[in-house]
């Protein structure tokens, strides 16, 4: 396959250059987060941390158990993993539930009092248990390398972040490192304040963004000089459709370019990687899959039977018997929930931090938006480098159709799996879900710079300064993230 020629010294910021600038500003960024957000302080942190440790005890697939429901009665499932109880304590030691406030002075001298006493205790944790461990490893090592060292247990969280965090900035420099193209989308993507937050936690989202953005570098490489390049984005791309399915049909993105002979060949590569994602899934809907607890309520408007039924928690099943009884809502619940919240969605994938209550001021959402949309022209004024695959209609096509399909599949499971039965929109969503399937629009944007640059000249200077906002914005959140971070937690 031929690819769009074009020198390096017309990229006024090359791929390095760019991987550098992501890393002096990432890793200060990161480690104010990690180290200033109180254990537990971001979203679901708590079941992430019980996903981790249960590693270092062998519980690689949890285990399905029943709950007594203490006001009914009536049993329940569940699912969980064995954890230290020492890190189950100092999981939830920090954290304050409502709006984000400073942890009270008695809480933290607690938290830091927690000492190791070898018991395991078994944790509920039905949300992560599914996940595929790979992404949690550096937070397991964190934690195991701080416990052989002497620290506390709340420290050897911290020290977990930090293994998290160090993976994170690994796969996300290595991404901007080895795109061929797209390298400024790539750059926001990864350096949006929700996604570092997540980054510098336990919260394997943060991974599976750094993951989704590597494989997305990795695809854009003309795969005829760089054979490999595909094979190791399947990896990654497999990896993370094992913890979050509907991102699997991200998968297809390696069939490209289909117009180039060997797409029968490109596609078994394909299928064969799909395995491991539906052999995880497998396991776990024998294993681990539960429904989730909710107070007891009848079934919404879209219910095709009895309203006066009772229903104590969610049902994939039941639900799937509403959308077959209503085959439009299949496309009419996606549609109706963007249509509504599709503001909200950009809000919180730029960064609602905590748990979704930590809202930034509105020169951060302004600024990182202006930054996304000045990174697409950056792009579209870049050559490429020598390594790029040539840019084709065609594929670009097939791409926004796997985004759009990835997106309906994430909203549909979410409708099936976390929705009330019945309900007549999508509960659920939020920012960060879509991030995973972001870095894949680098793909809808061709190169134009060799053009331009022959008839205008200028687009080696309208890239530089179309990059320069990016950069500016994860400039100005070395400091301001951190210190807010503090301030919210710790200064008031």
């Amino acid at each position: 396959m031929s690819a769009r020629r074009g020198g390096p010294s017309r990229l006024a910021f090359g791929p390095q250059r760019l991987a550098f600038l992501f890393l002096i500003s990432a890793l200060p960024t990161g480690l104010g987060l990690a180290l200033l957000t109180p254990i537990g302080q971001v979203a679901d942190e708590p079941a992430h941390i019980a996903r981790a440790d249960g590693l270092l005890d062998g519980q690689i697939l949890g285990r399905r158990l029943l709950f007594i429901n203490p006001d009914t009665g009536s049993p329940f499932p569940y699912a969980g993993v064995l954890v230290s109880e020492p890190i189950l304590q100092a999981s939830l030691a920090e954290l304050v539930l409502g709006p984000a406030a400073p942890v009270p002075a008695e809480r933290l001298r607690d938290a830091r009092a927690i000492r190791w006493n070898g018991r395991i205790e078994r944790d509920i944790c039905s949300n992560t248990v599914p996940y595929f461990p790979s992404f949690y490893l550096s937070g397991a090592a964190g934690i195991a390398l701080a416990h052989v060292l002497g620290g506390s247990p709340l420290q050897a969280l911290y020290a977990g972040r930090i293994g998290m965090l160090a993976t994170y900035l690994a796969m996300g420099a290595a991404a901007l490192t080895l795109a061929a193209s797209g390298g400024p989308i790539l750059f926001v993507l990864l350096s949006l304040p929700m996604t570092l937050s997540l980054g510098a936690s336990f919260n394997q989202d943060g991974q599976l963004i750094a993951a989704a953005a590597l494989a997305a570098a990795l695809l854009t490489r003309d795969p005829q000089r760089n054979p490999k390049a595909p094979l190791l984005a399947l990896v990654l791309l497999a990896l993370v459709a094992c913890s979050k399915p509907p991102y699997g049909l991200l998968l297809l993105a390696a069939a490209t370019p289909l117009a180039v002979p060997g797409l029968w060949h490109r596609l078994g590569r394909v299928l064969l990687a799909s395995l491991a994602p539906l052999a995880w899934t497998a396991v776990m809907l024998r294993v681990s899959l539960v429904p989730f607890h909710r107070p007891f309520y009848h079934p919404g408007p879209l219910w095709p039977g009895s309203r006066s039924v009772l229903m104590q928690g969610t049902s994939p099943v039941d639900n799937l018997r509403v959308l077959l009884a209503r085959p439009s809502e299949f496309v009419l619940l996606p549609v109706r929930f963007l249509a509504h919240e599709w503001l909200d969605q950009i809000h919180s994938a730029i960064g609602v931090l905590g748990w979704l209550t930590i809202v930034l001021p509105w020169w951060q959402y302004l600024g990182w938006m202006l930054a996304a949309i000045a990174a697409a022209a950056a792009t579209l004024f870049s050559v490429g480098t020598g390594e790029a695959r040539a840019w084709r209609g065609g594929d670009a096509a097939f791409v926004v159709l796997l985004v759009i399909a990835s997106v309906w599949a994430m909203e549909i499971s979410i409708y099936l799996s976390w929705t009330e039965v019945g309900a007549a929109t999508i509960t659920g969503p939020v920012g960060r879900y879509y991030l995973p399937i972001a870095p894949f629009l680098v793909f809808l944007l061709p190169p134009l710079g060799l053009r331009l640059d022959q008839r205008f000249g200028t687009a080696g200077v309208a890239g530089f300064l179309l990059t320069l906002p990016c950069i500016a914005m994860a400039a100005i959140d070395i400091f301001y993230l951190p210190h807010l971070v503090g301030k919210i937690f710790h200064l008031n």
